[in-house]
């Protein structure tokens, strides 16, 4: 599952590193997501306050 087709994301213009987490620990784009896991996805770096 892309899980990108599911949430409001946006992607096209970097905003720092992309971290993908799983259940807390660091996660490649290509992990299998199982049932009730937690995922956290952010920019690390990007600070808000210059958008």
């Amino acid at each position: 599952m892309d899980i990108f087709n599911h949430i409001d994301f946006d992607r096209t213009v970097p905003r720092g590193t992309l971290v993908l987490k799983i259940n807390g620990a660091a996660a490649r784009y290509t992990d299998v997501l199982k049932d009730n896991d937690d995922i956290e996805i952010y920019w690390e770096g990007h600070d808000e306050r210059t958008d």
